[in-house]
């Protein structure tokens, strides 16, 4: 099975502290080939989609089946696609550097889901259990038994640094009353990036980031038209009310439905159209209007805007708007 350029990583892995300490990138258009070299059956994973631990002699014979130059020693390595629809973080992100940034004293807190059932999970927690013993994290963590004859368990974690354990109870604080404040927003996110350490203009970054994505981090995220009186009225308000709206409902599609082209288009052809906003509400306030995996459009009645706006989880975005 052939595809056209599929980018894929290869990150060595420190034996110690079990982060990717060096990686390459490479394309292929052979995917079966790679299939073979993986040990892929096939009929599995067709798109090479997984993520694949290689011992340093199956690494080894990879390079060397595709040419790569990379010295990854005796270090196991993993293999996963290079999703480019994410965008590349301008800083050191701590998914997979957990424990090398909290020992460094770079992250302030870290928490971590270990799987009872998983090996490569519980490998993992006794590197963090080894610093944890030699005094230089601290660890508070609860465990949730998932039940049934497995006996599966998932523990989670908090680490930090010594002398940082009251970051552990503040961001417990946070989590616990998040539910009661209306769901998690856009406030609680910068809270807890916080406490983990990250400067203010990583926070910056990555609060963007979300706020231009599908909603995960912030419920649904769904964009719609405003006349120029609306858009007044959402300036005013400081960008945290959708504003009246005349008639029975208001048409609304999911962020990532709705392009660039499609508004500019939509702006040059209605003149009643000033801009599109999109705001963010937690699903189950609209699920009985929409489904949050079909893009739209959906009709939202307009008696629902004071309650929307009561449930939005961050402020309202001008995504597009007309240009003088």
């Amino acid at each position: 099975m052939s595809t056209s350029n599929s980018a894929f990583i290869l990150y060595a892995i420190d034996d110690d502290l079990l982060y990717p300490c060096l990686g390459t990138r490479f394309q292929t258009d052979d995917l079966a080939k790679l299939k073979r070299a993986l040990s892929i059956d096939e009929g599995e994973d067709p798109s090479i989609e997984g993520i694949y631990t290689l011992s340093s002699h199956e690494a080894t014979s990879l390079c060397e089946a595709f040419g790569l130059d990379f010295d990854h020693g005796q270090r196991d390595v993993v293999l996963f696609k290079n999703d480019e629809k994410w965008p590349i973080t301008p800083y050191l992100f701590h998914t997979g550097f957990e424990l090398p940034l909290l020992l460094q004293g770079r992250k302030k807190l870290g928490f971590m889901h270990f799987d009872s059932h998983n090996e490569d999970s519980q490998k993992l927690k006794a590197r963090f259990d080894h610093y944890v013993a030699e005094g230089m994290l601290h660890s508070e963590g609860e465990i949730c038994d998932l039940g049934g004859k497995s006996n599966r368990r998932i523990e989670t974690v908090y680490y930090t640094p010594k002398g940082e354990e009251w970051r552990i109870r503040a961001l417990m604080l946070i989590q616990s009353n998040a539910g009661a404040a209306g769901g998690w927003t856009e406030i609680h996110e910068r809270l807890e990036g916080t406490l983990m350490g990250y400067e203010d203009w990583q926070n910056d970054w990555w609060l963007e980031q979300c706020a231009q994505g599908d909603g995960v981090t912030y419920g649904m995220s769904l964009r719609c038209t405003v006349t120029k009186a609306g858009y007044e009225w959402i300036v005013h308000s400081g960008n945290r009310a959708l504003p009246p709206i005349a008639g029975a409902s208001f048409t609304v599609l999911a962020s990532r439905s709705l392009g660039d082209e499609d508004m500019q288009l939509a702006l040059r052809d209605n003149p009643d159209i000033e801009a599109f906003v999109q705001f963010n509400i937690g699903g189950r306030h609209l699920m009985h209007l929409s489904n949050p995996k079909k893009g739209g459009p959906f009709d939202i009645p307009t008696s629902m805007i004071p309650e929307i706006n009561r449930k939005l989880t961050r402020p309202i975005r001008i995504v597009a708007q007309r240009q003088e």
